[in-house]
């Protein structure tokens, strides 16, 4: 079963990403996204600063959590189901969605990753690999930080967002412009 990595990202000519936005206000308002607790019920909309150009139709918010249309949210929100939901923010008066992720996968044995030496938390993942009967379950979902590493305690994921095909692939169809879908994983070295 093949994995995406998606992000939500539109450079110019100079590399420079146009549609990130950036939190208008304190950045701790942010680190609820990191867990995968359900939020609608208590979120206040944020506001967001930024780039924003009504043509795009995804962004990311403080190069970290993808930000959609309604368009996108409604369409995602119909195929990813209770995997993630779908959060107001706005930007010059436009509400847009922050995609919150419930899901968590762990990095399978096959996995290379750089791991800080004081927290434990890995920190960048150079090589892909995942149980497959935990992507089985999975839809849309985020890596789990390692039991053990500090943002592990706690519940924290490595924040990147993933899914699997065929989701993956009917994500896809729903944004015309602003996310990236890169395979990460093939499946062929999933444990089973």
């Amino acid at each position: 079963m093949a994995v995406y990595l998606i992000r939500p990202i539109v450079f110019d000519e100079d590399e420079n990403p146009l549609n990130n936005l950036d939190l208008d206000g304190e950045i701790d308002d942010l680190w609820p996204l990191s867990v995968p607790l359900r939020l609608k019920a208590i979120w206040r909309r944020l506001e967001l600063k930024g780039n924003f150009d009504e043509k795009i139709e995804a962004y990311t918010l403080n190069l970290r959590a993808p930000v959609v249309t309604k368009r996108v949210a409604d369409a995602w929100a119909g195929i990813v189901g209770d995997a993630a939901e779908f959060l107001p923010v706005a930007v010059q008066g436009v509400e847009l969605y922050v995609v919150h992720c419930l899901w968590r996968v762990s990095l399978g044995p096959n996995a290379k990753a750089s791991v800080n030496s004081v927290s434990k938390n890995v920190t960048w993942i150079n090589k892909y690999d995942f149980d497959a009967k935990e992507l089985e379950r999975a839809s849309l979902f985020e890596i789990s930080q390692p039991a053990g590493s500090a943002a592990g305690n706690v519940g924290m994921s490595m924040g990147s967002l993933l899914a699997v095909d065929p989701v993956a692939s009917q994500l896809r169809r729903t944004v015309p412009r602003g996310m990236d879908f890169t395979k990460v994983f093939d499946g062929s070295s999933a444990a089973r």
